[in-house]
């Protein structure tokens, strides 16, 4: 799904809510993870001038920024939209390799813990 955004390029690869109609990091009720940001560049000094849209994976395989989820971790989202390990609760996904340099490969499958 393609959200607005106000996010620059940073929020590749992390996870996104939703709110008022914006793609923001972390966030209480994450959507899924972040695998595009369209930005607006000043031609010519190839600048970021702005975000535009973010598109964001709601399901399926894609990488995911962690500091704590290792292989098989359920995971959720942090305030900077980090995947979280949890045992309880909402999960967006589940971590299936160790990350390297701080980026894993995972499946975003919603579930109750």
């Amino acid at each position: 799904m393609r959200f607005q955004t106000d996010l620059l390029l940073a929020a590749k690869n992390k996870i996104i809510s939703v709110s008022g109609g914006k793609a923001v990091l972390g966030g209480a009720s994450p959507v899924g993870i972040a695998q595009e940001v369209s930005v607006i560049y000043d031609i010519p000094t190839m600048t970021v001038l702005s975000a535009d849209s973010c598109e964001v994976s709601t399901s399926g395989e894609c990488s995911v920024k962690t500091s704590t989820c290792v292989a098989g971790d359920w995971f959720t989202s942090n305030a900077e939209g980090l995947a979280e390990k949890t045992e309880t609760g909402f999960a967006l996904g589940r971590v299936l390799q160790n990350p390297v340099d701080g980026l894993a490969l995972c499946v975003i499958s919603p579930i109750m813990l």
